[in-house]
């Protein structure tokens, strides 16, 4: 702020800001390389992923379980992120409207089922 007063002072033209990317670019990981265990990764963790791919969105598996898996850990949760809304998700699977529409966040809790939060 204080060069752009002291630019501003001299006559000098504002420099323009080469603006980065807020984030970095998504890379795929091959399995040969991050040498996760398949067998580690919970069926209805990957039911999930797929579910919400099949409908045209985004979604990974991410958090702690990424760490525990990569650690060759089984997690005992997997936080799944994924660029559908709520509304969208609900359409996806099997969620009480009662629910859903009060709710922001999906939780699947493993041997549980579905719980809103």
């Amino acid at each position: 702020m204080i060069k752009t007063i002291i630019d501003k002072l001299l006559g000098k033209e504002p420099a323009t800001r080469s603006r980065k990317p807020r984030f970095g670019k998504r890379e795929e990981v091959p399995a040969s390389v991050h040498g996760i265990d398949p067998q580690l990764v919970d069926p209805r963790a990957v039911d999930v992923v797929r579910t919400l791919k099949d409908a045209g969105f985004e979604a990974y598996i991410v958090g702690g379980a990424v760490r525990d898996l990569l650690l060759g850990l089984r997690p005992k949760d997997f936080d799944v992120a994924t660029n559908a809304t709520p509304e969208q998700v609900k359409t996806c699977f099997a969620v009480p409207s009662s629910l859903a529409s009060v709710f922001a966040s999906c939780t699947w809790c493993t041997g549980v089922g579905v719980s809103m939060r």
